[in-house]
């Protein structure tokens, strides 16, 4: 009885955010999916952007779908990884960024675990001083997700 509770709240915040709409840090206005959901990834306030060796790049709406996309294509090496600021919306460097986990704070067009990227600690402390959570970098993030992906299972 609790696996089914669990994926039906997990379906329930995932319909619920996709309907949420744009928001309003994120200046983007075309339509990128998220490689791995489906979302409009330029409509997140946590999109990421992963560059390849090859040339391409693919948009993911959070920080679990960069987790799921690097699983799948081990075949494709990542050259760079980019992800919003979460008080301006600019594109920064995803592996230097500071991400607040935890917080009351849920940003539209994302999915769980929340993670709100910050270029600098000093905005990452003001966030955490009203909102709660805890600041970690991008290899505790990572590690965040791939509990919560242990835990949660596939998306079925």
């Amino acid at each position: 009885m609790k696996q089914p509770a669990r994926a039906w709240a997990l379906t329930f915040l995932i319909l619920s955010l996709a309907l949420l709409g744009s928001p309003t840090r994120c200046p983007a206005k075309e339509v990128k999916r998220c490689h791995m959901c489906g979302m409009n990834a330029a409509a997140s306030q946590t999109e990421f952007v992963l560059s390849f060796d090859d040339g391409s790049t693919e948009h993911t709406c959070c920080l679990h779908c960069v987790f799921l996309l690097q699983k799948l294509m081990k075949d494709r090496r990542v050259s760079a990884i980019r992800t919003r600021n979460f008080t301006s919306g600019a594109l920064i460097e995803a592996k230097t960024a500071l991400y607040l986990e935890g917080s009351s704070l849920i940003p539209r067009g994302s999915m769980a675990p929340f993670l709100l990227a910050f270029a600098e600690r000093k905005q990452a402390e003001k966030y955490r001083a009203k909102y709660g959570g805890a600041i970690v970098g991008y290899d505790g993030a990572m590690a965040l997700v791939e509990k919560f992906d242990a835990e949660v299972g596939p998306i079925r």
